[in-house]
């Protein structure tokens, strides 16, 4: 007789020990295994992706109806429980076939295991589907589970209709050529053994580019003339512009010009957009997205302690008795140890959407002072040096303005850097021990120590370095002090 034993197992007689009860419970775990399995059929036979959608629907149509089914026989069975105590139990259950018209009828208990199985299936599809004919339920667990299946049949068909949309979309011309280029990349990726990293790099930044939808800027550049693609992209860009101090308050007609010249860059997650020690001329502007902006430890240790991590270290050696007044030399030190994290690369703030960075690089000639790197995948547009100035070119008393903002803001870089200096020898003064000559070689040690360090990067660097807007004289010596990052 087929029941519901047949699903997980059961023994004919009912009884089941605890061993097989684990036997079972692992048959069952590997059977929620296959949707992770279909998925990952689905990841590398992309070429296969239909058939994969109509077989997965398949299956599920057939475990629903399979599961359903069975326990719907096993209404009139009633040997699905297990009996761990008397083995004798099973000889004396009792079934309930044709018991009335929503069970199973008599004729099925003493029919062969396929006619069983096959008006099990039946009725739950049918059921499930509403093409069935169903007499009603005459107990309030058969009622229950009437209602369990028919909301079942409900989730089933929305589940149909969105595996046939997706089978439809999957058919259009774009998504082949996606799934080609996609299925290239990994067939490449694949034959030079790439590690898995750089692989799930190259995946991300494509199924990034298909499936952001306004990332599809080039579509309207076919279709839409330049200056009507411009008033668009003044509309979102505009607000970001007004936010950079030498260019905020500019005409109309500049604003224009300026925006059409910007391009579009997809970054996906993880990627660098620069590094420390690049040179760069390009200015960017962040749309979508969140970037890190990271310095390494050699430069981020040299970074000037706050007032609070000295105190605190100082309060830390009160406690312990110590008598000496006022920070020492290895005090700073501590506290440069305080605000420092293990690691090569320091975080020291991060970039969201509607921000701005690397504008020093449109006036300077100078290396990149940070690594920007994307934490999410980003949508960024770059205003290049040379389409700055194209602008200038055009609007010469604009320029002089923008000049003049820059160079107030790199001189207010300078004065901070100052402070910042004589704030630290203030400070070692201030509690009882002046500069010895040796701290002052130590010092200046480290300085050069990390300049030969930016030169190392400096030199590595491949990339040839555009040409520059002049800087005033005067504030050459200002270029590592940017009041930006970038």
């Amino acid at each position: 007789m087929f029941s519901f034993d047949h699903v997980l197992g059961f023994t004919s007689t009912g009884t089941k020990s605890w061993t097989s009860i684990a036997s079972e419970r692992q048959q069952a775990a590997e059977i929620i295994q296959v949707p992770k399995q279909l998925h990952a059929l689905e990841s590398r036979y992309l070429k296969r992706t239909t058939e994969l959608h109509l077989f997965k629907l398949l299956y599920y149509t057939f475990m629903l109806s399979h599961i359903l089914g069975c326990i719907w026989f096993n209404f009139a069975s009633g040997v699905a429980i297990p009996t761990l105590n008397d083995s004798s139990a099973a000889n004396t259950t009792k079934t309930a076939f044709g018991a009335n018209l929503w069970l199973p009828s008599k004729k099925l208990e003493s029919g062969s295991l396929m006619l069983q199985y096959m008006a099990s299936l039946y009725w739950s599809f049918g059921l499930m589907s509403s093409s069935g004919e169903s007499e009603y339920p005459q107990t309030t667990a058969q009622c229950i589970f009437s209602v369990v299946t028919m909301t079942a049949g409900v989730f089933l068909f929305a589940y149909v209709i969105g595996n046939f949309t997706d089978i439809i979309e999957l058919t259009s011309s774009e998504s082949r050529e996606f799934n080609v280029k996609m299925g290239a990349a990994r067939q490449m990726l694949d034959h030079f053994k790439m590690p898995s990293t750089l692989q799930e790099r190259v995946q991300t930044f494509l199924l990034f580019k298909r499936y952001h939808t306004i990332t599809q800027e080039h579509l309207l550049g076919e279709c839409l003339p330049p200056s009507l693609l411009t008033d668009i992209r003044l509309v979102y860009m505009k607000p970001m512009i007004e936010k950079v101090d030498f260019l905020a308050g500019m005409e109309i007609s500049i604003t224009r010009m300026l925006v059409s010249q910007f391009t579009q860059v997809l970054v996906s997650r993880g990627e660098f957009v620069f590094r420390f020690g690049d040179s760069g001329s390009d200015m960017f502007f962040v749309l979508t997205g969140i970037l890190d902006v990271l310095l390494p430890m050699q430069v981020a240790k040299r970074s000037r302690p706050t007032f609070r991590a000295v105190a605190d270290t100082v309060a830390t050696k009160a406690s312990s008795g110590d008598n000496q007044v006022g920070p020492t030399a290895e005090d700073l030190d501590s506290s440069w140890q305080q605000i420092s994290i293990p690691g090569q690369l320091k975080k020291m703030n991060e970039i969201s959407a509607g921000r701005y960075f690397g504008e020093n690089g449109l006036f300077t000639n100078g290396e990149r002072d940070a690594y920007i790197q994307a934490r999410t995948s980003c949508i960024l547009y770059r205003l290049s040096r040379e389409s700055l100035e194209l602008v200038f070119e055009r609007y010469p008393r604009w320029k002089q303005k923008v000049i003049q903002i820059a160079n107030i803001h790199r001189e207010q870089a300078r004065l901070e850097q100052l402070s910042r200096e004589e704030q630290r020898r203030g400070m070692l003064i201030s509690g009882g021990r002046a500069l010895s000559r040796s701290d002052i070689v130590n010092e200046r040690a480290e300085g050069l120590k990390g300049s030969r360090y930016h030169a190392r990067l400096q030199r590595s660097n491949t990339g040839s370095s555009s040409r520059i807007i002049p800087t005033p004289v005067g504030l050459a010596d200002q270029q590592d002090q940017n009041l930006f990052f970038g």
